[in-house]
Parts: structure tokens; sequence; C-alpha cells
């Protein structure tokens, strides 16, 4: 397939033969995505079973307790296994032949799913669920905690603007120290991720030390719809004096 000048100004999925959207990436679901092809292609039907999908709402879960905690007071209470994560088999980390740290073993594709249609519980959530409203409140959460990070002396914004249209997964922001930024900002309440970490095992990285670079620098800020006004002061307050910053309010 061959680009013009004008490919970039393209919404995401109308170029190509195929794209792939997540919906637990920005909607509150324990499966489920979309894919839109150039071309026909056979509907999955298959429902997936019972206990994948309670094992997929735990970290929904897991969520909501945090949120719930915070709110009432008892977060500074919780283990901080609980507030980090403790990992687990499925999700060990290898290294690559090169010595990179690897990706988890869950991030590698599963053909036991690709027959799976979304569960009737992510079916009914996104039947009640407004997409514009989502986006709004994103996009508006995004250029408040973006205010924040421009301000910042440790954190630096991957990208200048937010275009049209566009609606954010999270704030993505490059740190040095980007392990002890996010255990530092996990024990403060806020969920930050060391985004796009690990290295496939069957790619040689030597020639990408951009996309290497990134790989171990990139820490994603939450900009989801749930935050409220006063977690978002919070977490701009925390992002303008970090490291200095002390703990919850």
């Amino acid at each position: 397939m061959s680009l013009d000048s004008n490919s970039v100004n393209y919404p995401i999925g109308v170029l190509g033969d195929a794209a792939i959207y997540s919906f637990p990436k920005t909607l509150p679901v324990p499966d489920g995505g979309a894919l839109t092809v150039s071309c026909g292609i056979e509907e999955p039907t298959q429902t997936p079973p019972r206990k994948m999908i309670l094992r997929s709402m735990l970290p929904l879960i897991k969520r909501t307790t945090l949120r719930l905690c915070e709110r009432t007071g008892l977060y500074r209470f919780l283990p901080q296994w609980l507030i980090r994560g403790r990992g687990g088999s499925k999700n060990a980390v290898s290294t690559t032949t090169a010595g990179l740290p690897g990706m988890p073993e869950s991030y590698y594709y599963d053909r036991g799913i690709e027959k799976l249609a979304a569960s009737r519980i992510t079916r009914r959530i996104l039947r009640r669920t407004c997409a514009e409203a989502v986006v709004r409140r994103r996009r508006d959460n995004y250029s408040v905690l973006y205010e924040a990070v421009v301000k910042s002396d440790i954190f630096r914004p991957l990208y200048e603007e937010l275009p049209d249209g566009v609606c954010p997964l999270h704030l993505p922001v490059v740190v040095e120290n980007r392990e002890a930024a996010s255990i530092r900002l996990n024990e403060m309440g806020i969920m930050a991720v060391q985004w796009w970490a690990g290295f496939h095992r069957a790619f040689d990285w030597a020639g990408f030390g951009e996309a290497k670079y990134l790989k171990e620098h990139v820490l994603a800020i939450p900009v989801h719809q749930q935050l409220t006004q006063r977690e978002l002061e919070y977490i701009s307050a925390v992002l303008k004096d970090y490291p200095n910053a002390t703990g919850r309010t």
C-alpha cells in the first residue's frame, strides 16, 4: 500500500487492509474489540468462556476497589502489592536473545480467542455507553494534565498537541527513570503505567534506537473518563511538584 502526502490527516482505521480496536483500553469492559477490513470476513459467533470473562474482569474490580478506597480515605491502608499488582506466571517476563527484557507472555497473539465474539456483558455496557461523551471527557482530562506536565522539570509530553477528533488512551510522557517514577506515582494513588514495556523476542531491535528509547522511557498518565475534578487537581499537583510531592491530600 502506498501513502500520499496527506495520509497523516486520515482517521485511524481507514487506511490499509485492516485495523483492530481494543475496547478494554478505553472502556470499562472485560473483553471485546472491533475489526475493520477492506474485504469480506466471517463474523465470529462463539461466546467467550465464563472463566475467561471472570478473569478479565479482575482488573476492573481492582480499579473499582482502589477508587472506592481513595474516596473513603482507606487508600493509605492498602498493601503496596495490591496497589502495584503482583504479576504472575501468565505475565512472567523473559529475556530476548539480545538480552533485552521480553514482553509478558500474555501480550503475544493467542489463536485460541480469534473466533470469539464480545461477551454479553461487554455488549450490554457498549449499548449503554455514549461514545461522544467518553471522547469529550478524555480530551478534557488530557488537556488539564498536559498543562501540568509542561510545567514539570521531570516529565516531558511525548506530543506537543492533541489533534482534533483523537480520543487519547492516556497522556504519554517521557521520563528518564521510568520504573522509579511509575512505582512512586502508584504509591501515591496515580495509576501510571510503564507503557509499551518489554521487547518482542522475534524482532531485532538493533536498528531501531528511537523505538527502543521510547519503550524504555514512556510513562502513561491516566486520563480516563471516570476521573473526578478533585482527582485531576491532585494528579496535576503531583506532576508539577514531582519528585517533591508528599502524598495524597
